[in-house]
């Protein structure tokens, strides 16, 4: 094994683990708040804080200007310490500038916006409000990206404990003290991004000055437009199901569908987010090497796969005796639609993943085709299935085009450039698990108590644990990545060990 390996490894193991404990902080808040927000506001009440989300989301992706996923690629390109800092300088104030526009543009449309959304211009005050985070999240999702590539893990971890107190302090105060509701949750939102997009804001300024590059803005612009174009056909397919529901059924279907979708974000959270934040830049050092890149991407791809499965299925297999024990009987039938969208988020994930052959390549136009026509096939899928079953069918619509996603983009990613990743370990993986908890739905129908529901459940984890152990050994590229890791965690321990001594 070359030193060149064992160092990924080694930065592996420790950035993702550092960066999940990061990210699961950030996201601490909302899931404390749960059995607040099912106490305290009504499914429809939820179902409005989820449009709000969609509504600043979909701003973002049509006019933000956000250059997120160029910077690390761009970053690592330059070896001159003061291209870099123009790079980040640049991306920051242009971004800033654009969505400070955006906002205020949402400010000035905010009653007929609240009439498209919510049928009435009851929440105009809201989506105002709202609509400033457009300008304050993206400042400090740029300061969160600066501090992975300087490489400080533990600032990113401070950054977000200091975040979870602010939030969970506000929400606690307007939501449950005060008793505002959705205002409450809005303004709670608001007060901690603007706090931490400022201090991310001057956190960049410090370190790279202000200054803008007009060439570099070009050159940042005409590689990002493909993928604000997919970036807009992904929040389609992504979060336009609540605009469905409400159109379809009522904001009551909007809450459940919320609620269900916040499990889903489990999955990210605790998997997806804390690898992306290593694979971003580590993925580009593999490719330097493209005899070892041929096998490490497919390890790396059926590893998260395989993590990705066993979260999953513990989040389906348990999701509905949470939501029973901490939310007000409303809010019950949420847990039906949990397995459809883990199984949407795996296949969301694993899609992101193929994205990297068409960055690399700067085929990045193919990623907008691509998304485009999915959008297409799921707007049949909302139309068909949202009128009969509600938010159970936007469920099942965004899972079912999700794998449609990854289905063409794995056809045009080979061809692309192929990362050697192969479907069969897929196929055997998601299958399998599917069939599991579609089995543990079935056994748990008509138990009489949490005990009893807990112990199938406890069961169907048992298999699904023994079919990914069965997966990764028969997997020898894998099984070897996996115990590589595994002894440089040990060796690290040991070592930490003997310096205490």
């Amino acid at each position: 094994m070359t030193t060149e390996a064992v160092g990924s490894k080694r930065s592996a193991a420790s950035n993702i683990a550092i960066y999940a404990i990061g990210n699961v902080i950030r996201q601490l808040a909302g899931f404390i708040m749960l059995p607040i927000y099912t106490s305290y506001l009504t499914p429809a009440d939820y179902g409005v804080v989820g449009l709000l989300v969609v509504m600043v989301s979909l701003f973002e992706a049509l006019i933000g200007a956000r250059f997120a996923q160029a910077i690390p690629k761009f970053y690592y390109e330059r070896q001159d310490p003061e291209a870099r800092k123009r790079l980040v300088s640049t991306a920051l104030i242009i971004t800033s500038a654009v969505s400070a526009a955006s906002a205020l543009l949402v400010a000035l449309a905010s009653g007929p916006i609240s009439n498209v959304l919510f049928g009435s211009g009851e929440y105009k005050v809201h989506v105002a409000l709202y609509g400033t985070m457009m300008f304050t999240t993206a400042v400090e999702i740029y300061g969160l990206t600066f501090m992975r590539l300087q490489e400080r893990a533990m600032l990113f971890v401070a950054n977000s404990i200091c975040k979870l107190v602010v939030q969970l302090g506000l929400n606690i105060l307007l939501v449950v003290h005060y008793e505002m509701g959705v205002m409450g949750v809005v303004v709670s939102a608001v007060v901690a991004s603007a706090l931490f997009g400022l201090i991310s804001g001057v956190y960049i300024v410090w370190y790279n000055g202000v200054e803008v590059s007009g060439k570099l803005t070009k050159r940042l612009v005409i590689f990002c437009w493909p993928l604000w174009l997919a970036g807009i056909a992904g929040l389609y397919i992504g979060s336009s199901n609540r605009v469905f529901i409400r159109f379809f059924a009522d904001l009551d279907q909007v809450g459940l569908f919320e609620l269900a979708a916040k499990f889903s974000l489990i999955l990210g959270m605790l998997i997806w987010s804390p690898f992306l934040q290593w694979w971003q830049a580590e993925r580009f050092k593999i490719y330097q090497n493209s005899d070892r890149g041929i096998a490490i991407y497919p390890a790396v791809f059926n590893g998260l796969l395989s993590v990705m499965v066993l979260v999953g299925a513990v989040i389906c297999l348990y999701g509905d005796t949470v939501i029973a024990i901490m939310s007000a009987p409303a809010f019950h039938p949420a847990s039906l639609a949990i397995p459809f969208l883990i199984g949407a988020a795996i296949f969301g994930f694993l899609n992101q993943f193929l994205l990297f052959s068409f960055i690399v390549k700067e085929r990045t136009i193919l990623v907008a085709y691509i998304r485009y026509g999915a959008a297409a096939v799921i707007t049949l899928f909302y139309v068909l299935l949202i009128p009969g079953w509600g938010f159970m069918g936007a469920a099942a619509s965004l899972m079912l085009s999700q794998m449609v996603i990854f289905g063409f983009s794995y056809y045009q990613a080979k061809r692309c450039f192929d990362q050697g990743i192969r479907l069969k370990f897929l196929l055997i993986m998601m299958g399998g698990a599917s069939a599991i908890v579609l089995l543990d739905m079935t056994l748990s129908v008509g138990t009489s108590t949490w005990f009893n529901s807990m112990l199938i459940s406890s069961l169907m984890f048992t298999l699904v644990l023994g079919l990914v152990a069965v997966m990764i050994m028969k997997d020898e590229t894998l099984r070897h990545w996996l115990l590589g890791i595994f002894r440089q965690l040990r060796s690290r321990h040991a070592l930490a060990r003997e310096e205490k001594k």
